[in-house]
């Protein structure tokens, strides 16, 4: 079942909490991935005009999987 579509006010700033896991078992982000990524969410910010609020790289030992948390606000 589809989401029921967000109230969007145009006079307010709007927050949002993104969480993406990665697909492949093991640990596939390492220091030079993450970087990149990084990278990757400031430039997409610049040309979206979004600000970051926060985000955390993690690993779930459990799944074995890399976790991106991230916060932003347009």
């Amino acid at each position: 079942m589809p989401r029921i579509a967000r109230l969007v006010l145009k006079e307010e700033k709007a927050v949002y909490h993104v969480m993406s896991r990665t697909a492949l078992n093991g640990y596939v982000l390492e220091d030079v991935e993450k970087d990149f990524m990084l990278n990757h969410i400031r430039w997409l910010a610049e040309v979206y005009f979004a600000e970051v609020l926060g985000f955390l790289f993690t690993q779930l030992n459990s799944l074995r999987k890399n976790v991106l948390y991230l916060c932003t606000a347009k």
